[in-house]
């Protein structure tokens, strides 16, 4: 199968490219989940990482070359950030183009992961591995919604998808929390997992995710228990 990983970015310094998302894309990469290709979509930065395994996408790239990369970036040319909690145009502009993205190179799934947001478990590698149909989340008990830092799109509802992150942002998304109009079919809470950074100063041992996970924090291994 077909399957697209990809998270969102913004950076100021390199720094903050080899703290966060160096450590992220190598995790992934090494880690037991299944993808064929991860893809930064970054909100104009600054700057942008010069790293050999990186490949840059823009609309003079041959798309051959590109289908054949494991890791591609897509920079635009002005930042639209993120001016207040829900209001979230850079955001939503990065999450959208990955669905574009996904039906152009007709990928077959897409993962969304954060960049500050990881998988624990082998148990939880092992169902997104599998999942083959729906669009589905995990869930935080403290904020009692859907997390949207981890997303898992199958073939049946990139169309779905695609459809919802091309809507008008200004007159759909402004001023609404994407945790509850998101339209997923399912959300699952059986797996054990916060954005514990928010209110503990660890991570619990039986912890199967960990989202706003703060670069300070250690980083074993792909299922490695903390």
């Amino acid at each position: 199968m077909s399957t697209l990983l990809f998270c969102t970015s913004f950076c100021k310094t390199q720094h903050d490219w080899t703290d966060r998302y160096r450590r992220w894309l190598d995790y992934y990469n090494e880690s037991p989940l299944l993808f064929s290709q991860c893809l930064i979509v970054d909100d104009a930065s600054p700057c942008l990482p010069e790293w050999n395994d990186l490949s840059m996408l823009d609309k003079t790239t041959n798309e051959d070359y590109i289908a054949a990369q494991k890791n591609i970036l897509r920079t635009f040319p002005t930042h639209l950030g993120r001016p207040s909690t829900w209001n979230y145009p850079g955001w939503f502009r990065s999450y959208g183009f990955a669905a574009k993205y996904a039906k152009k190179f007709n990928f077959k799934k897409v993962i969304h992961i954060e960049s500050d947001a990881y998988l624990l478990s082998q148990r939880l590698f092992d169902y997104i591995n599998q999942l083959d149909k729906g669009w589905s989340s995990l869930w935080s008990n403290r904020y009692n919604f859907p997390e949207t830092a981890i997303q898992i799109i199958c073939e049946d509802q990139i169309n779905s998808y695609f459809n919802f992150s091309t809507k008008p942002y200004n007159s759909t998304y402004i001023n609404n929390p994407i945790e509850v109009i998101t339209p997923f079919t399912n959300i699952n809470k059986r797996f054990i997992g916060d954005r514990y950074s928010e209110f503990r100063a660890d991570i619990p041992s039986d912890a199967d995710f960990c989202c706003q996970f703060p670069i300070d924090w250690e980083l074993r291994s792909p299922c490695q228990k903390h």
